[in-house]
């Protein structure tokens, strides 16, 4: 079993085993502000890799777009014709 640290802040320290030891110095606040700080890293990747797949969404967005127009202004020409032939 992990051994779980008591509430109070006197350093815990567990080696690889999961045996406590007193070397480390790990505290609940230390340990905490090491996950919060993990988890605003986290945060920041994420943020990075939707702003990534944003813009390349928005690129081959406007790309597609551009190309449905294309065709739409090719068979509004084709319409014109039919109706000056008419």
């Amino acid at each position: 079993m992990w051994p779980f640290p008591s509430d109070d802040n006197e350093p815990t320290n567990v080696d690889l085993s999961g045996a406590p030891t007193a070397q480390a110095g790990i505290t609940k606040e230390r340990a905490q502000e090491y996950a919060a700080d993990a988890v605003e890293n986290y945060k920041q990747k994420i943020v990075e890799e939707r702003r990534r797949q944003a813009k390349i969404k928005r690129k081959y967005g406007i790309k597609s777009l551009d190309y449905l127009i294309g065709e739409l202004d090719a068979e509004l020409a084709k319409l014109y014709e039919r109706q000056v032939e008419c």
